[in-house]
């Protein structure tokens, strides 16, 4: 899953906000279809929705009003920093949000250990990791790289060790 495919949703009931990473399906499940009374209003949300893939990160939000205590804001997420600020909650009034991972889609959550991030917005380790190994290249030898190249040698130019 792409981090533009995401969904930052953040629900905020009686004060207390949640965050939670969807799928533009389970979004429309969990908030769209049961927020709005009509198919009219459902779609200018979906319309506002879409027109936040547009705006500058963590500028525009889509804001619904459920009842007088329960509302929600989405967005459609733009880049791995804006994932990172919401996972961390710089985009939260309450400051001691929390997120929900049961409400958040697994698919999302998946993407999340692919970007090698954790749900506290926290890095979780080095990807990459690189040492360098001594090595006496000949001529017509074939080098293995992780990222699924091989590599033939054509001519060795001198006998310094890599």
């Amino acid at each position: 899953m792409k981090i533009q495919d995401m969904i930052l949703v953040m629900e905020n009931i009686k004060g207390k906000e949640k965050n939670m990473l969807m799928t533009l399906q389970e979004y429309k499940e969990a908030y769209l279809f049961v927020s709005s009374l009509s198919r009219e209003e459902s779609a200018e949300l979906l319309k506002e929705l879409f027109d936040t893939k547009f705006a500058k990160a963590g500028t525009r939000w889509v804001e619904c009003y459920i009842t007088a205590n329960k509302s929600y804001y989405a967005k459609f997420c733009s880049s791995s920093d804006e994932l990172q600020c919401f996972l961390l909650g710089t985009y939260n009034d309450d400051k001691g949000f929390q997120f929900d991972r049961e409400e958040s889609s697994v698919e999302c959550l998946w993407a999340l250990e692919e970007y090698n991030l954790d749900v506290n917005g926290a890095a979780k380790g080095n990807m990459f990791h690189y040492e360098q190994e001594e090595h006496d290249f000949k001529q017509g030898e074939i080098l293995h790289n992780f990222n699924g190249t091989d590599y033939k040698i054509m001519e060795c130019y001198s006998k310094t060790i890599f």
